[in-house]
């Protein structure tokens, strides 16, 4: 199990990278500027994303499905986060 907590990004292509992570939890983080997605968490399996801060992500702010890949995330629980501009 991977807890990050607190932690800043900005101005990255993609904020996150959780494509296939399994058992992680990303809490009380500022993304802000990103070209791509906020957090990418295709394919995932329990992960928990609580009390973010998303703001101007160039895509989604929590990407969970690629449909054209059949690459969806199992278990993702996305809780209490702000996004604005997404």
């Amino acid at each position: 199990n991977l807890v990050f907590s607190g932690i800043s990004v900005e101005k990255v292509s993609t904020g996150v990278d959780l494509f296939r992570a399994v058992n992680v939890s990303l809490s009380n983080a500022t993304i802000t500027d990103t070209l791509g997605d906020g957090i990418d968490a295709r394919s995932s399996v329990n992960v928990l994303i609580e009390n973010m801060k998303i703001r101007r992500s160039g895509r989604n702010a929590i990407d969970g499905a690629d449909f054209n890949y059949s690459s969806q995330a199992t278990g993702l629980r996305a809780l209490n986060n702000e996004v604005v501009d997404s």
